[in-house]
């Protein structure tokens, strides 16, 4: 080859070689632009598509806490919780046993299987032979707890998985992403030896400090709550420490961690609460058909149902179990009887307002046919807010005349008096 085509080769390749390092340069920039640019916005709603993302999944929970009370009486508390969980996008079914430490030995002392789908809660509640506060042997009590919310659920331990799907309380991400004081530190710190983001924020309940780990799936490593003090409440400080994540299938998930609370009231009393928190036996996609999940099974006919409906349970008719549905506490001849009875009334009624359209007499003269109008109006919008559960036993428009039939009952009685 001759001098002058190497030198020709020889300057391509150092043109080659300038463009690369130009393209490495560039990327290099906008990488790290990139990562300079990351909010905290950013990293929190990465770590919850972490946790949105996952597949179906069938686990096994332990969480052992320790509590001290300043208050003599109740002193040093410990307690356990197994648990057995599903859980599929909103749906979740959990059952969980609690146990508590007497002279050295666990007894069982309540078991509780929650099914939520996301708008509402069903749950079987046993609570085992017991001696009360007053010296009482209490037998087995078993029943039924249905919520139109997802304000009741079983709690074991999600505060530090972090999955906040299965307790009362908002996710702390979720939390800090209304929060008006989210920041993000500017340079990252180690937490227990793992480089993390640090966001701070204030939500209602806390002062969050949170280390978020990018290389494990924008999980936790660590979280420090301040709680702001209330009326009953001097401080409360909340901290998850110890973080263990483990990577299933590639699906990275906390399977250990420590809780601490400690709070400190306005009369002096404090808690301080320990748990170790652990997940295990994690399975993704499970057959939930075949593992029994998302049914209430073992409740006996006639089992009580404790029915919330608008936060409260006065709905005014008492619901028990049957065949796997809930139904109302009522007789069903004396139902057939009561709409027997207010079929008559409304045709009643109804004559009786069309011949006040025909005659167009003044209202006073039919004053008692008016008043039976609003006071049947008055019921049938009482038992509106009643129709999901009572049309699970009859048909809903049947039901919405039984407190009619009642109060119609109730004037015959008075007028006969």
């Amino acid at each position: 080859m001759s001098k002058k085509k190497q030198g020709l080769k020889c300057i391509s390749y150092q043109f080659l070689g300038i463009i690369l390092a130009f393209h490495i340069s560039v990327f290099w920039d906008v990488t790290k632009g990139d990562l300079e640019n990351i909010t905290a916005r950013d990293i929190l709603q990465k770590h919850l598509e972490t946790i949105a993302n996952r597949p179906p999944m069938m686990a096994d929970g332990e969480v052992v806490n320790k509590g001290d009370n300043s208050d003599e009486r109740k002193g040093r508390t410990e307690r356990k919780f197994i648990s057995r969980i599903y859980l599929d996008n909103k749906q979740h079914d959990i059952t969980r046993n609690k146990w508590k430490l007497e002279d050295d030995k666990w007894f069982n002392i309540n078991e509780i299987r929650g099914i939520s789908d996301g708008s509402r809660y069903t749950g079987r509640v046993l609570t085992m032979e017991h001696t009360d506060f007053l010296g009482v042997r209490r037998p087995d009590y078993l029943r039924v707890m249905y919520d139109r919310s997802t304000k009741y659920t079983v709690e074991w331990g999600t505060w530090a998985f972090g999955l906040g799907i299965s307790t009362s309380d908002k996710h702390f991400a979720k939390s800090l992403l209304e929060s008006k004081t989210l920041s993000l530190r500017p340079e990252m710190e180690q937490a227990d030896g793992f480089e993390c983001y640090v966001l701070e924020g204030d939500t209602r309940d806390y002062h969050y400090t949170v280390w978020i780990d990018p290389n494990n799936g924008y999980l936790h490593r660590k979280v420090i709550g301040e709680g702001h003090k209330t009326e009953e409440l001097v401080k409360r400080l909340l901290e998850i420490t110890g973080v263990k994540i483990e990577s299933f299938d590639g699906i990275p998930m906390v399977t250990e961690a420590t809780r601490h609370v400690f709070s400190e009231y306005i009369d002096g009393n404090t808690i301080d609460l320990t748990a170790r928190e652990k997940i295990s036996n994690i399975v993704w996609n499970p057959d939930f058909e075949k593992e029994g999940a998302f049914k209430l099974d073992n409740i006996p006919n006639g089992t009580p149902v404790s029915y919330f409906a608008d936060n409260t349970n006065e709905t005014g008719i008492e619901f028990h179990w049957q065949d796997g549905k809930i139904v109302a506490n009522i007789d069903e001849e004396v139902i057939e009887q009561i709409d027997k009875m207010t079929e008559e009334i409304l045709t009643e009624d109804q004559a009786s307002n069309s011949l006040e359209t025909t005659q167009k007499t003044d209202i006073t003269t039919n004053e008692p046919s008016i008043t039976k109008k609003v006071k049947l109006e008055r019921h049938v919008d009482t038992a509106k807010g009643r129709g999901e559960v009572l049309s699970e036993t009859r048909p809903f428009y049947t039901l919405l005349l039984i407190p009619i039939g009642l109060l119609i009952i109730g004037i015959i009685f008075w007028i006969g008096r």
